[in-house]
């Protein structure tokens, strides 16, 4: 499709939106900005630092009858104030979504890195003489008995946490 056409697409799609909001928002901002492929875009938030302010005018009321009027759409319920509220709480929605996931995945990190270092400690022990160091930096040697408790807690832990 030649470039022609799709300039002309965007001018007609931005047009006609602003046709839209200007007919059914009452004096609001929106902000439009150029993404990377230099296409049009239009939010209730500035999505980067290049992004134009657009102030969108409340249509004139009439006056008469039983009170004040307005005309065309702005009698209605207000439907772009209803699509922006949606979005936003969308947004919202999504974005506590997304920290729930990172907070699982941080969890299931935290989980497997515990049970490694237990995969780890345990896989030491085996075939070694294991001691500890007393108060003067010097060494105790466990007993068989004591080996054989430390392994079963390593594998009573894995068992716990890793399964």
């Amino acid at each position: 499709m030649p470039a022609i056409f799709s300039w002309m697409k965007h001018a007609l799609i931005v047009t006609v939106l602003g046709c839209l909001i200007s007919q059914s928002l009452p004096a609001q901002q929106v902000y439009k900005w150029f993404d990377e492929k230099g296409r049009v875009h239009f939010s209730d938030r500035p999505m980067n630092q290049n992004a134009e302010t657009i102030t969108i005018k409340q249509q004139p009321r009439i006056s008469g009858g039983n009170g004040p009027k307005t005309t065309g759409h702005a009698s209605r319920p207000n439907s772009t104030e209803k699509i922006l509220n949606a979005y936003s709480q969308r947004r919202e929605l999504k974005q506590q979504q997304n920290e729930q996931e990172k907070a699982e995945q941080q969890k299931l990190a935290a989980q497997q890195k515990k049970c490694d270092q237990l995969l780890n400690h345990l896989a030491r022990s085996e075939g070694r003489r294991l001691y500890n160091l007393n108060d003067k930096g010097e060494r105790i040697y466990l007993s068989d008995a004591e080996i054989e408790a430390s392994r079963n807690k390593l594998q009573s832990d894995l068992n716990k946490h890793c399964r």
